[in-house]
């Protein structure tokens, strides 16, 4: 069976989208704001897409999951995702961070050195700038706690 590979893009975000968005109706008022915009406003913009598929721009089933399969790059950033979670108590965000970003930007395939450290120090430091100075949010320090 074949589908429109924008169509199955748009089900898929808008319904994995609608799943996330049903228990933000149990969080508090003020709380839920910011998540349940996000999500509305990412069913929205999945009519566009729907819309405007294109005929011949076609996959079958198997096809997107052989692919998701091989290529592995939404794989990584998934384990990435978890292991950042899950150490960022014990190592500290502010190392993981970069290592973090560096290590998604090579798997992407951006391989220019340079450019890719400073990217990853300068979305480091912005976070440090924005939540730790600005917001005084208690980032988890991990190695760097004294």
């Amino acid at each position: 069976m074949t589908f429109r590979k924008d169509r199955l893009l748009s089900a898929v975000v808008a319904a994995i989208s609608i799943l996330l968005f049903l228990p933000t109706l149990k969080f508090p008022k003020s709380a839920s704001y910011y998540p349940q915009g996000i999500l509305i406003l990412l069913v929205l913009l999945c009519i566009p897409l729907w819309v405007k598929a294109k005929k011949e721009e076609t996959v079958t089933i198997e096809l997107v999951l052989k692919n998701f399969l091989t290529t592995r790059n939404l794989l990584y950033v998934i384990g990435s995702i978890i292991l950042l979670i899950s150490l960022m108590d014990v190592i500290g965000l502010y190392i993981e961070l970069p290592l973090f970003v560096g290590f998604i930007m090579y798997r992407l395939g951006f391989r220019k050195r340079l450019p890719l450290f400073a990217i990853s120090l300068g979305l480091t430091f912005l976070v440090y700038l924005l939540f730790g100075v600005m917001l005084k949010v208690q980032i988890p320090m991990g190695l760097l706690q004294m």
